[in-house]
């Protein structure tokens, strides 16, 4: 199942005895302010969860699928995600 806001913020009430108010404010401003330093620095470091940064995707030749015939797809910015070390420790867990 995923998680949205909404349910991040009923999280942050079950664990800090908080208002829903507040912790939707909270939820918003952490989203905020990752999506700023983005814009502004390029990556950012999210505590034990990992390193966010943009990256540049390179120009490609793709292939239309009903006619096989090459095009060119345009590079973009994309973002990506390497988590920490203690994240990844906690995932192998899982298995």
């Amino acid at each position: 199942m995923k998680t949205n806001q909404i349910m991040l913020a009923h999280a942050i009430v079950a664990k800090y005895n908080i208002t829903l108010l507040d912790a939707k404010f909270i939820v918003k401003a952490v989203t905020e302010t990752i999506m700023e330093e983005l814009m502004i620095n390029g990556s950012v470091s999210v505590g034990y969860l990992g390193v966010c940064r943009i990256i540049q995707r390179k120009d490609r030749i793709g292939v239309n699928p009903h006619t096989k015939t090459p095009l060119a797809i345009p590079g973009r910015k994309s973002i990506s995600m390497r988590p920490s070390a203690r994240f990844k420790r906690m995932l192998k867990e899982l298995k």
